[in-house]
């Protein structure tokens, strides 16, 4: 109470004294004194030429404009509207400011305010009078700006877009930039769109099927696999026994096969004990062990527990057998173990919240690892039961989040040259508004693109990527579309009409 008492009085303080002074001004309001008021104050603000301030402003935005180096032609357009927005709202919201500062001093100098209060208007008229008089200032200030920024930005759109005809005519036809000009020159760069982007984002070792059991990732630390689990309240005893949780193990069921093998021609078996001769290999990969480097992550999506706390941070996967082989029976390795004291750290949360964690499995070596709803699995010796990974709305396991390596924030993903082998990534929509049935879906997609360091040196080579879509109300994929990107530039493509039949795909 003591911490809030100055609030309380100020509030107090503040009605009741709107209430004995300002009640009165409340009961006789008209709008034609506020009216006239607010000319008097715009009228003083043209005056003193504050309008004047608009050409300094466009000039500024010249300038910096002419300084830009943007990535494209419609970039540049896009930089040009930004700058000419930021500009006007800084110049409104200053000159608002400064006469709202001067305004009132201004008029005691000049004894305007005299004559003002000798007329029977109220404190409040006169306030809200002055207020709406910055406002048509504010408002003359938007129509200027507004009229020179679609101005300037049609002019320049226009001279860009003839640029862009006339670049196409002497460009290559396998110029990796010659689809983004053509886009701008039959649209133009002043077009407006309706963007509907993807709700998720994952990434694997090569497109899925319907009906797969497992979805492959690369090894090599290139991509991984995260699995979700809500652990039971029952498995926390009272505080007095926190050490008495018992711990995890984590069970593992992680098929792998190598970057050569087919899907088709896949089939685990173990290890040999001896190498064969390479001359009797015919092209056949040869089989080494396969680890896995395993990450437990807390709520917050960090590393919970400590690479000292599990049994084995990089365990080595067996070869086990697909359930078709075994009766039925899907077999689990023991993968690690979570040591007690890594429970721990959960009795500090509050019993509202939920206790989930992230087993991240990452392959290491050259190989593919594949991964089902029910890869990873946690038994609890405590409970003396499994406890699965997170289920969909309908009661079904779900698949396990498929990431890429990670930087800043962005994902990675490894380029192959050859698209059988390549690695990709799968873009989900759901529910975006498609043009009407029967006509094309325009599409854009902007990647940043790096140098792994083994390109030839001196030769120049388009990076091509090749994109289709999967509808998931026809089960049906489009046929592949490939074409050249720049790195952080927009490229365009489009989807045939009736690739998708509805809003749920991929692409």
């Amino acid at each position: 109470m003591d911490q809030h008492l100055r609030w309380i009085v100020a509030a107090v303080v503040i009605v009741v004294g709107f209430l004995v002074t300002g009640m009165g001004d409340l009961r006789r309001p008209s709008w034609m004194r506020m009216w006239a008021i607010s000319g008097v104050c715009f009228a003083e603000s043209i005056r003193r030429r504050v309008l004047w301030i608009t050409p300094l402003a466009i000039v500024g935005v010249i300038v910096a404009v002419q300084l830009l180096q943007p990535l494209d032609e419609q970039d540049a357009v896009r930089e040009t509207v930004k700058y000419a927005l930021f500009t006007t709202g800084a110049l409104v919201v200053m000159a608002t400011i400064i006469l709202a500062c001067t305004n009132l001093p201004k008029e005691i100098d000049n004894r305007v305010i005299f004559t003002v209060v000798t007329k029977p208007v109220t404190r409040l008229e006169i306030i809200l009078g002055k207020i709406i008089g910055f406002a048509r200032v504010s408002a003359a200030l938007l129509l200027i700006m507004g009229v020179f920024t679609f101005g300037y930005a049609w002019v320049r759109a226009t001279s860009l877009q003839a640029g862009v005809r006339a670049r196409l005519e002497t460009l290559s036809p396998n110029d990796p930039s010659r689809k983004s000009l053509e886009h701008y020159a039959e649209f133009g760069l002043l077009e407006s769109r309706r963007y509907a982007s993807a709700t998720h984002f994952e990434q694997l070792a090569e497109i899925p099927k319907p009906g797969d059991t497992y979805r492959w990732t690369l090894g090599s630390e290139d991509q991984s696999f995260i699995f979700r689990f809500d652990l039971p309240a029952e498995l926390f005893p009272p505080p007095e026994g926190e050490q008495d949780n018992g711990g995890l193990l984590i069970l593992g069921h992680i098929p792998f096969r190598g970057l050569g093998q087919s899907h088709e021609s896949w089939h685990p078996t173990p290890f040999p004990d001896k190498l064969p001769d390479p001359a009797d290999f015919h092209g056949l990969t040869l089989k080494r062990e396969a680890y896995v480097s395993l990450d437990i992550l807390g709520p917050d999506h960090f590393n919970l527990v400590p690479p000292t706390e599990l049994s084995a941070a990089n365990p080595r996967l067996q070869g086990l057998p697909e359930p078709g082989e075994s009766g039925g029976e899907v077999k689990y390795q023991t993968l690690s173990a979570m040591k007690p004291v890594s429970l721990n750290r959960f009795y500090q949360m509050p019993a509202s919240t939920p206790r989930r964690i992230y087993v991240r499995v990452t392959g290491l070596g050259p190989f593919r690892y594949g991964a089902s709803p029910a890869s990873i699995r946690l038994f609890s010796p405590r409970l003396n039961r499994i406890l699965e990974p997170l289920k969909e709305a309908d009661g079904t396991v779900a698949w396990p989040d498929f990431h890429g390596r990670e930087l800043l924030g962005t994902q990675q993903i490894k380029a192959g040259t050859d698209l059988a082998t390549a690695p990709v990534g799968i873009w989900t929509f759901k529910n975006p508004e498609l043009p009407p049935s029967g006509q094309p879906v325009p599409m854009e997609i902007r990647l940043g693109i790096e140098g792994s360091g083994d390109e030839t040196s001196g030769k120049d080579s388009a990076t091509l990527v090749s994109v289709e879509s999967f509808d998931h109300a026809t089960k049906r994929s489009s046929a592949a579309i490939e074409f050249p990107i720049e790195s952080n530039r927009t490229a365009f493509f489009t989807l045939p009409a009736g690739a998708l039949s509805g809003g749920d795909f991929e692409l």
